[in-house]
């Protein structure tokens, strides 16, 4: 049953897509978006579908069901072979950003074979390539893989973090995040901590940031506070601390 009346034309259409957008992330945006896009398909201009396909996408990748994200990103991708001129700047810009949210899903996904992810990084950077775009996002994508399944990853995070920034990149605060936690992987807390500084003090932040790079913080900032106490006896913390000497101050 569909959760409201269907758009009988174009401005209702995006009336109701804004509408939508400002609902929160979950099952009635979700099957809303579904419904719009159905609804979208009975018009002959294409641009409409076009913003209601992009528009579920974001319900799925942002709604717990990002595994569906990839096959509504296809019927984009036809679209955009068949009739490009339909894509103003905001479109394309969008386009090749998603591209970004598929390889994300794709990876999540355990059942999906190493080379189609291997494939699909192919397909992005072609895109990228024929669109002269800048292929730092795409190096980007191919560290988060190679990170994955543990291969060749400091090659692959020197392809990516030595690249000059372009506007498809991810926000620099969440770029600061994934440089921190190579760092971490190897090992290396302080230049961790050092690379995280920024926007562990705020002065970088998206949706997503601090509160990531905090959760990631945590254990690496206490393993470089406690680490010159161990060792020191009844002081430090460790097997040298007696049962019950640690009391919290929270009480």
């Amino acid at each position: 049953m569909p959760t409201a009346p269907q758009p009988q034309n174009t401005d209702e259409l995006y009336q109701a897509l804004q509408e939508n957008d400002r609902r929160p992330y979950g099952r009635t945006r979700t099957v809303t978006a579904e419904e719009l896009v159905d609804a979208a398909e009975q018009f002959a201009e294409p641009r409409p579908l076009v913003h209601a396909l992009l528009a579920l996408q974001k319900a799925y990748n942002y709604g717990s069901e990002p595994r569906k994200s990839p096959v509504v990103f296809a019927r984009v991708l036809t679209l955009f072979d068949e009739q490009p001129d339909v894509f103003d700047e905001r479109l394309r810009h969008t386009l090749f950003w998603r591209f970004k949210w598929v390889a994300g899903a794709l990876l999540a996904l355990p059942e999906i074979p190493l080379a189609s992810l291997r494939q699909w990084l192919t397909e992005m950077r072609d895109r990228y390539e024929k669109a002269d775009l800048g292929l730092q996002p795409y190096y980007g994508q191919a560290y988060h893989l190679a990170a994955h399944v543990g291969e060749d990853t400091d090659l692959a995070y020197e392809l990516w973090a030595g690249r000059t920034r372009t506007r498809l990149s991810d926000c620099e605060a969440c770029e600061i995040c994934e440089r921190a936690l190579h760092h971490l992987a190897a090992g290396d807390d302080e230049r961790a901590l050092r690379t995280w500084e920024t926007v562990l003090a705020g002065k970088e932040s998206c949706q997503e940031e601090p509160a990531r790079s905090v959760s990631y913080a945590l254990l690496p900032l206490l393993r470089t506070v406690l680490g010159p106490l161990r060792g020191t006896g009844s002081a430090g913390v460790g097997g040298g601390c007696r049962p019950g000497a640690w009391t919290s101050p929270v009480i």
